[in-house]
């Protein structure tokens, strides 16, 4: 796994491993991406910042749909919890309608729907 994406063929999956409240002592100017809920079902979320729209990773989230490759979204509020543990990713559903634009500098902007509500702490920023 590599910056919070793990790319499975097996399952034609690639799996996003969100950190919503990022510590700025364990991030670089460049890997504090935007990632948040925009409502309980709609995510963004931003892609590592090396990938570009024409890159393979690029077109593989563009197009995950039409390919039958799916984007499922693992998500923790924090790296650890109140008592100093690691705080688990809580898997939250396939993301559906990918969808995104060049423009950030730290990655690219995707936002995507998700089926299952995000819990209630999750959509509080």
């Amino acid at each position: 796994m590599k910056g919070g994406v793990f790319k499975c063929d097996d399952a034609d999956a690639d799996i996003l491993y969100v950190e919503l409240d990022k510590d700025r002592k364990h991030y670089t100017p460049t890997t504090l991406y935007d990632d948040r809920f925009l409502s309980p079902t709609r995510f963004q979320w931003e892609s590592q910042s090396k990938t570009r729209a024409k890159s393979e990773t690029g077109q593989r989230y563009q197009t995950h749909a039409s390919r039958n490759w799916r984007i499922l979204l693992f998500v923790r509020q924090r790296a650890d919890d109140e008592r100093g543990f690691t705080s688990p990713y809580l898997f939250l559903s396939p993301v559906e309608r990918l969808s995104g634009s060049m423009g950030s500098a730290r990655g690219r902007s995707m936002r995507g729907d998700v089926a299952m509500r995000a819990p209630a702490l999750m959509r509080c920023q």
